[in-house]
């Protein structure tokens, strides 16, 4: 009788290992879905105020160093993926990077692999200069309408309505962040001071952001995340 109930015992602890094993893989890849970027990956920080390097990811934690807009970390470690907070309605998680020689935590929202803004180009203005077209096709419809595609390398894609109406813009962006999109919006676009006046959100049943969206009198704007890929689209015209 006792030798069964240490096998019961040893059946039930098994039992709760595997469970607990399980759970953490699938946590794992649930978080790690939310990283587009690596282990030795170089991002810029795209906030004009800059980011701090701490010892710990705390807000709390020391401050090791202020990071300026445009300075390069390279990042050490993604295993710890757990959103820590929300800063200006970019959602954010803390990273391990190395900066100048320094080691430490940051907050990833303001992270980034995409151009800077540089000179008042426009979005896509300077993913032109930035990134080489490996395709290009013009369709011309009925009357003035015409759309244009364009694709660039890394599988960046622009495309270019223009009608009797107005003119839509929709820029796909694979393996970007929602929160890199919306930043980069924040950094290049003219028109977003009024937009974040009506900045609207739309989030998940886990209350994480999947998407904005805003307007003004003659342009509508949405930054999403589908499959992977980060989706800004404007509209202007009447």
């Amino acid at each position: 009788m006792k030798n069964l109930r240490k096998v019961i015992i040893a059946v039930l602890f098994l039992a709760f290992i595997a469970n607990v094993q399980t759970t953490f893989a699938n946590h794992g890849d649930k978080v790690k879905a939310k990283a587009t970027y690596m282990e030795g990956d170089i991002l810029r920080v795209s906030t004009k105020s800059g980011l701090k390097l701490r010892e710990e990811p705390s807000l709390n934690s020391r401050v090791f160093a202020k990071m300026q807009m445009g300075d390069e970390v390279t990042v050490l470690n993604t295993l710890s993926f757990e959103r820590a907070q929300t800063i200006e309605l970019v959602e954010g998680s803390w990273v391990y990077v190395d900066y100048n020689g320094m080691t430490g935590y940051t907050f990833d929202g303001f992270l980034s692999k995409l151009p800077l803004p540089s000179n008042g180009f426009s979005i896509t203005e300077l993913i032109e200069l930035h990134y080489d077209v490996v395709a290009s096709k013009d369709t011309i419809y009925i009357g003035e309408q015409m759309k244009n595609t364009r694709t660039y390398e890394n599988g960046i894609e622009v495309m270019n309505y223009y009608g009797e109406g107005g003119g839509y813009t929709e820029v796909r962006l694979p393996g970007i962040r929602l929160s890199e999109a919306y930043v980069f919006c924040m950094n290049t676009m003219p028109e977003f001071v009024e937009f974040a006046k009506r900045m609207r959100v739309k989030r998940n049943k886990n209350k994480e952001i999947i998407q904005y969206s805003s307007d003004t009198e003659y342009m509508e704007m949405t930054i999403k995340e589908e499959n992977g890929v980060a989706i800004i689209s404007t509209f202007s015209g009447c």
